[in-house]
Formats: C-alpha cells, structure tokens, sequence
C-alpha cells in the first residue's frame, strides 16, 4: 500500500527527472539536426527506463515493478536520476571548449580515401569471423545465460566473445556506413553491384538479429541505419526508416516472444528454416489479443532501468558493499584475451564472477539471481562509490556526450565509424558507467585507431612510392598541424 506522502513523493521525482528531459532538448533545439545522437540518450533514460514510472503514477498499479520492495526504494533510484542528469543538464550547459575532441575528429577527418579504409575495415573482420566461426556463432536465444553458468575459459567464451565484439564493433557499423552513409568506395565492382552486396549483407545481419530471439538485437542493427542517415543529413529517409522499424518491430514482436521461448527447438535449424518459423508464429500471433497484453505486462516489468538501480543501492548502502576499483581492475584488463589468460579478472565485476556485475546483482537482489536486468548509470556509479560515483560519473558522461557529438558530426566516415563501433558494443547506451566506457575504449576504440594508423602508413607509404615515379597528386596539408 502506498500512502499519500509517499506517492506525492514519487509524482514529485517523475517530475523532476521529466523536467530534465525537457531542458536538455532545449539545449539541443538550436542545433538538434546535428545533435542526433541526443535522441539515444533521450529514447533510452527517459523514453525507456521512466515509462514503467508513468504507468504505476497513472493506473496506481505499483506491483508489477517494486519487485517485492517498498516504494521508497523507488524513489531513491529516482532521486538518484534527477541528480545524475541534473549535473549533466550542467555540463552541457557550459560552452567550454571541446578541443580535444576536435583533434581527433580532424585526425579522422584527415583521413585519405576515407570509405576504402571502412571497406577495409569490412574485409578484415568479415575475414576473423570466418576464422573464429564455430558451433557458438549460430548460437541464439537458446543460449540465454550461458554466460552465468559455463566456465569463462571454455571456447564458447573466449573464441565466441571474440568473434562476436569483432561483428558488432567492425564488420555491423562499418557496413552500415557505407550503405548508409557515403556515396560508395571504389572498387571493382560498379558502384550499383556494390550496393546490391552491400544490402545483400544488410539483410543478412537483420536476419541474423531476428533469429537471435532478441528484440534489442533487431534495434541495435536498425539503430545503426538510422543513425548513418542522420549523420550524413538524409534526415527524411531516417525519420522514414525509423517509422518503419517501429511498425516493424511492433508486429513482429510477439512472435518474437514465441519464437525464443522454444528456441531451443529449432537450434539446429538452417536460417531459411528458422525464419519460416519466426513467419509461422507471426500468423498465429497478430490476431491473438492475449499474447500481445501478456507480452505488454513482460516487457514493461524488464524496462524499469531505475527501479532496479534502486534496489541496487539500498542493497550496497544497508550492506555497505560498495564495489569500488574493483570493476576498473577488469575493464583495464579487458583488452587482454581471456583465451591466454583464463583466469583474468571479470570486466565490471567486484569479485571476479559474472554474478558480481551489477546486473546480475540486482536480479539477485530481486530473487533472480539465473537473470540479467537492466540498471541506470547512476545506479551503478553509487554502487561503486556512493553519491561521489554518481556526480563523477555524471560529470564524466556530460564531457563525453559532448565529445562524441563533435567526433560524429566533423569526424567524417572514419569518425562516424568509430563512434558507431563503441554505440553498438554499448547497446546504444551513449551514458555508461566509467568503467564501462574505459573497457569499451580498450577493446574497440584502440584497436580501430591501430587500424587507422596501419592504413595511414600504408597509404604514405604509396604515396611516396608514386612521388618517386612523379605519378602522385598534391599531398593535403594535415589538419590538425599547427600553423606556423
């Protein structure tokens, strides 16, 4: 039962928390065109992870989301929220300068013949995930929580997470930024037959996130069209496909449902085959009313983002088990395969296990420790370092926010490219914790900038090849050089 005080309480923070939404699109609205990327932060802590709040506040049907908590608990992870967005509200506010930022979107601005270094990129990891493929490459959502109960050293792990960071962070963005975003590379194909293999291997990667079970699968590869689009200002066309993808995601998301929750079943199907299913389930399920409230009550339960970071810091408060440099110990070592070191310390984590990551803590806390949900950034910020991690981490993600703006927008394909490869790993969750974000730099960020700078070597190295033969083209004077 919740009393009035404590339900005035609660519409008070929504409000809060909604305010803040609605100031940071006023610090965007002057240049909302080139700040696409606000619409992420937007769509995933606000759209998302508050929906769950507006329900309960309007329908007064609480139970469904407290998890067996007290209200309170509630309101402390949005309480938490109005302070982290706050600060960032703060942040973002202050014009200062970005100078680093623009460095390194000029670096890759700079870079010659851009599209051929993606199509690089392309090749490279198209040709390691044939390398690594094995029996985990197929794997779908039959294999939901594998990684809380299989031995991180065995091959699945180690060789599968591999291939599967090397398709999500490379092969995905880098085919989406030429499909979507640039006028072709030139190759020997003409640029038509390039596009029809390009798109052929859109499909695929659509198709495969389908077959995954997984409806966030299907938005993270729809995300990346759309924001391709965004960035090379086709705004139409993303906003066109955005709809389509909402329509799309609509209908077929209850036999989505359907279709792993028998996953299982249908392993060891060929793709022509498992998608044939997902169409069956599709017919049986478009009329069905009851599938889709059924489906409607599940999905609201599993987006409250906040509510979990609630129980979360009221477990780590009242236990006093903060995770501290724990986690960072992790994600600095992330970068290091586990396949030649099978004992390394679990990135995020405060006790080396899979069980220790926030994620899994929270549905422990939930009496579900066999599941994985979601906590907002703040939460798990507090949850390394109480009310400190939350302002830091909060300071941290205005800086960053901003950074990955100017990087998009005046980075070029290769910029582009690289910002895409850290969304996509990140699950288009632009506001991550430190920790997380320093993994992602080290696993993603470094070895791409290591490509970038292999292929920079590899074009100079040409280019004075063809000065020495007196073949070679005005050289561009680099950007980023000082004047002098």
């Amino acid at each position: 039962m919740v009393s009035p005080s404590e339900y005035l309480l609660f519409l008070a923070l929504i409000a809060v928390v909604s305010f803040e939404c609605i100031v940071m699109l006023m610090l965007f609205a002057g240049d909302l065109k080139y700040n696409w990327l606000l619409l992420f932060v937007l769509l995933n802590n606000f759209g998302v992870s508050l929906t769950p709040a507006y329900i309960a506040a309007v329908t007064g049907d609480y139970a469904p989301y407290l998890f067996g908590y007290r209200i309170d608990v509630w309101c402390l992870g949005l309480f938490m929220e109005a302070v982290y967005f706050g600060i960032i509200c703060i942040v973002i506010s202050n014009r200062g300068s970005t100078g680093a930022a623009k460095t390194v979107a000029a670096y890759c601005a700079y870079t010659p013949a851009p599209r051929r270094f993606v199509a690089s990129v392309l090749v490279l990891a198209a040709g390691v995930g044939l390398l690594l493929y094995g029996p985990w490459s197929e794997a779908g959502y039959e294999s939901a929580g594998y990684y809380v109960r299989t031995d991180l050293a065995s091959r699945q792990v180690t060789i599968g997470g591999v291939q599967g960071s090397v398709y999500r962070s490379m092969l995905v963005p880098a085919l989406c930024v030429l499909l979507f975003a640039t006028r072709g590379v030139k190759t020997p194909l003409s640029r038509r037959t390039l596009n029809v293999v390009l798109l052929a291997g859109f499909v695929f990667i659509f198709g495969r996130a389908v077959l995954s079970g997984g409806r966030g699968a299907i938005l993270e590869v729809l995300f990346l069209a759309v924001s391709c689009q965004f960035a090379a200002r086709k705004r139409l066309k993303a906003i066109a496909l955005s709809m389509m993808a909402v329509l799309l995601l609509f209908a077929i998301s209850d036999a989505i449902v359907l279709y792993r929750g028998q996953a299982s079943r249908y392993a060891a199907l060929p793709i022509s085959e498992k998608l044939a299913v997902v169409f069956d389930r599709w017919r049986e399920t478009k009329t069905d009313v009851l599938v889709r409230k059924g489906w409607t009550a599940r999905t609201l339960s599993r987006l409250d983002d906040v509510q979990d970071a609630g129980i979360l810091a009221h477990h780590t408060a009242r236990n006093g088990s903060f995770g501290e440099w724990r986690p960072f110990v992790g994600a600095a070592l992330s970068f290091f395969p586990r396949y030649f070191w099978p004992t390394k310390p679990v990135p995020l984590s405060d006790n080396d296990s899979v069980r220790g990551t926030p994620w899994y803590r929270s549905s422990a806390y939930r009496s579900e420790p066999w599941n994985c949900s979601g906590v907002s950034t703040a939460g798990i910020a507090y949850w390394q370092f109480g009310w400190l991690g939350v302002i830091v981490s909060a300071v941290v993600g205005g800086v960053w926010l901003r950074w990955a703006r100017v990087i998009a927008n005046d980075g070029g394909e290769v910029g582009l490219l690289l910002l895409l490869a850290v969304l996509s790993r990140s699950h288009f969750r632009i506001l991550v914790g430190i920790d997380e974000l320093l993994m992602i730099t080290l696993q993603v960020v470094v070895p791409l900038m290591v490509l970038h700078q292999m292929y920079l070597v590899t074009v100079g190295a040409a280019s004075a090849r063809a000065v020495r033969v007196g073949t070679a083209a005005p050289r561009q004077r680099h950007p980023c050089a000082s004047s002098s």
